[in-house]
């Protein structure tokens, strides 16, 4: 059954003025990760060159198996923006 925020799973908090859905803890604690696709689109340039730059040791990335994530505010650290 859907809680009254429409997330499936995800109680309300108890007793608050204003509807807050209360996440598990690693949705709090985990940062967004973005797909290279996605990364490369924030910094308008092609997923290529991210690959080049994430080759080169300029950029840091988040490797699991075959897939590979970037954090954002790493990356703009990593590139001095």
């Amino acid at each position: 059954m859907a809680g009254a925020n429409g997330l499936r799973g995800f109680g309300m908090a108890k007793n608050s003025r204003s509807p807050q859905p209360i996440l598990p803890k690693s949705v709090e604690a985990d940062p967004l990760l973005l797909r290279a696709g996605q990364m490369a689109a924030r910094l308008q340039c092609s997923e290529r060159h991210l690959g080049n730059l994430t080759a080169a040791g300029l950029v840091r990335c988040i490797r699991k198996g075959r897939s590979v994530r970037y954090d954002p505010a790493q990356v703009l650290r990593d590139l001095g923006a």
